[in-house]
């Protein structure tokens, strides 16, 4: 316990060191925070490399600084690393015909070494020794050092900055679980296996641990490489718009997404946009994808009536004035969508929106929090290798498309007028009984000669409902039929015997009528 008391007094004593050193009370400039945090080590370093893609709360100019922090971070020695991966791989540390002793990437959590494996090329990805400590210490004092440093003078918006660490931390924990990042390639390969142009490089499992991680090695230009890549021949807006398809994809069907998707983490190797690091991913589950589905919707055809709607159900610490949430979703609308979809900036838009959303104490939750600052990230990558691509244009002609046959729309209409007894009520009463007597063995139509003419009306229009219903169930057999839902199979039964029993209908009641 003395011991642990000491390291604390130790670790604090550096960091006040190194915050006298810069100036930061004093004269906190992009540059000196910068310096201050490669001066501190790995925690800052992490959160510096995160802070680098928060335009909605950091300035430009810090943001740009920080972006300097995603170089090589001094590595751990050669021995330190041989020690780890004995310890990790036990004998299998012999498999490996070579390792290189220096790293190919230096991160904050981890370090990559290039080696050899049965005559395969692959990376091992090494986790520094003792990083978790190291961190829940220094994330420990950061809290205390904070409240004596101008962090107004850095921030734009008013945050929860404890709050904030602590997510850092969460998110850290999380990254450093090699195993857990295992878990996440491969349910990543499997929702993106029917896509030919999205791959990720293969997984070594059995070399796999909690703090090593073997795969493929990727010899490949990164997604920001513009000049080497339309050197080898791709088109950029053929890339951008690939890669915002995907990554809408991920967050609205999957609800499996890429939190980190910087240039770093994409590759463009043989026609395909690689991912690497999947130590941090966002999950959102399906409420939350629904209603995302809805803002945006709302968003991309200027309806603030219902974006406020839909941004409530996701709650609220305070009752919310719904005229004056309208009113600023009006204003924000305005301002964005006078330039034209493709036109606007979502560092810009999105910061803007959050502003609006903590305003009225709406409570996101963090799985969307965290899926729109990937989104930050992913626009600022778009921008750079094709600006005339963005992902509200790609989002916009999705919702062209799916609005047009949007299966589950379609299915919980279809099971309506199939089991809700208002539809059935409009049904003539002739066709119910027709329905019925299909049922018992025969057909309720029996003509009277005084009243033929309104019979034979009756009976036209219960041939239209039936061609009707017909042409609902062929619709609703064909669109189900590519849904994955677990409602697929019961909806195709639905809907087959409906049509069996519409179309025998409808040929008993074309011959009756010759």
């Amino acid at each position: 316990m003395e011991n642990e008391k000491n390291n604390y007094l130790k670790r604090l004593k550096e960091i006040i060191n190194v915050i006298k050193e810069y100036k930061l009370i004093t004269n906190m400039t992009p540059a000196t925070l910068r310096k201050a945090f490669e001066s501190l080590g790995p925690t800052f370093i992490k959160i510096g490399q995160i802070m680098a893609d928060r335009e909605d709360l950091l300035d430009n100019t810090y943001c740009a600084e920080f972006r300097k922090l995603r170089s090589q971070v001094t590595p751990m020695d050669s021995y330190t690393v041989k020690s780890i991966l004995k310890r990790e791989l036990k004998n299998k540390y012999y498999d490996f015909t070579s390792i290189s002793p220096s790293p190919i990437g230096s991160a904050s959590i981890a370090q990559v070494h290039k080696a050899r494996l049965n005559n395969k090329l692959v990376v091992i990805k090494i986790e520094r020794e003792n990083i978790m400590h190291s961190m829940e210490t220094d994330i420990y004092l950061l809290k205390k050092v904070l409240k004596h440093l101008p962090i107004e003078k850095l921030l734009k918006n008013t945050v929860d900055i404890n709050a904030m660490l602590d997510e850092l931390l969460e998110s850290a924990k999380k990254e450093m679980d090699f195993k857990n990042e295992e878990k996440n390639m491969l349910k990543f390969q499997q929702y993106n296996q029917d896509i030919p142009y999205i791959s990720l490089p293969e997984v070594h499992q059995e070399y796999t641990t909690d703090n090593i991680l073997v795969m493929e090695y990727i010899d490949a230009p990164k997604i920001n490489d513009v000049a080497q890549l339309e050197y080898l021949g791709y088109n950029m807006s053929e890339i951008a718009s690939k890669l915002a398809q995907n990554y809408i994809k991920q967050a609205l069907d999957d609800g499996f997404y890429h939190a980190d998707p910087h240039p770093d983490n994409i590759k463009i190797k043989a026609n395909q946009i690689v991912y690497l690091d999947f130590g941090m991913m966002g999950t959102l589950e399906e409420e939350s994808r629904k209603i995302l589905k809805k803002c945006m919707e709302n968003i991309l055809f200027r309806n603030t009536e219902d974006l406020a709607h839909n941004l409530l159900l996701f709650g609220s610490s305070k009752d919310v004035n719904v005229f004056e949430l309208e009113k600023d979703l009006e204003k924000l609308l305005e301002v964005y969508l006078t330039k034209g979809i493709g036109n606007i900036d979502l560092k810009d838009f999105a910061p803007a929106l959050i502003s609006i959303i903590q305003k009225h104490q709406i409570k996101i939750p963090k799985d969307v929090t965290l899926l729109m600052r990937g989104i930050i990230v992913l626009e600022g990558v778009l921008e750079d290798i094709a600006p005339e691509i963005s992902l509200l244009e790609a989002l916009k002609s999705q919702y062209a498309m799916t609005s047009i046959l949007d299966r589950e729309k379609l299915e919980i209409t279809l099971l309506t007028l199939l089991k809700n007894s208002k539809d059935l009520a409009k049904v003539p009463s002739e066709a119910l009984k027709f329905f019925k007597g299909l049922n018992q063995g025969n057909v309720p139509l029996v003509l009277s000669e005084s009243k033929e003419q309104r019979i034979q009306k009756e009976k036209d229009h219960t041939i239209e409902v039936l061609k009707t219903l017909d042409i609902a169930f062929i619709i609703g057999m064909a669109i189900t039929s590519l849904g994955t839902s677990n409602k697929t199979s019961i909806l195709i039964t639905i809907f087959s015997i409906g049509f069996i029993i519409t179309t025998i209908g409808l040929i008993l009641l074309l011959r009756k009528k010759k």
